[in-house]
């Protein structure tokens, strides 16, 4: 497998959990479960939305999606079962019944858990904070500073 595909799949894969934290999806745990001898045999996801947003992007169908609570747990879930179904690709793309496999049986290995945050109104101001935040903490994780 080469690294930059890895590189590439990783960095899809932060784009699309930061687009979400900036419409208001706020990822808040992930569980694997494990069978009896220590092998992974469910993820699960753990997020939550804002009650509504006011948040405008450029694609109207989009836009219809992301104003309510059910529309962001629904997009949330599309958009985590994308990103995973591409990393299954990228990882084990040389075994296509293994990738046909997951995505038939979703369910089986992936469940995501949503809750509303109640009577919060998300704007694009919030989002912008919210990356700022996430970027710094990433930063401080990495251990680089800016200088």
């Amino acid at each position: 497998m080469n690294s930059n595909y890895n590189m590439e799949q990783l960095r899809k894969n932060v784009e699309t959990a930061l687009s979400l934290e900036w419409l208001g999806v706020r990822f808040e745990d992930t569980r694997e479960e494990k069978d009896a001898w220590g092998f992974m045999t469910k993820t699960s996801y753990y997020y939550s939305v804002p009650e509504s947003s006011i948040v405008e992007v450029e694609d109207k169908k989009l836009n219809e999606r992301i104003k309510t609570a059910d529309g962001l747990k629904h997009l949330a879930k599309e958009m985590l079962t994308g990103m995973i179904l591409d990393s299954c690709e990228q990882e084990f793309g040389e075994d296509p019944e293994f990738i046909v496999d997951v995505t038939n049986h979703l369910s089986d290995y992936f469940k995501f858990y949503a809750k509303v945050r109640t009577g919060e109104v998300w704007t694009s101001e919030l989002g912008d904070n919210r990356i700022k935040e996430l970027t710094a903490e990433m930063q401080k994780a990495s251990g680089y500073m800016e200088i």
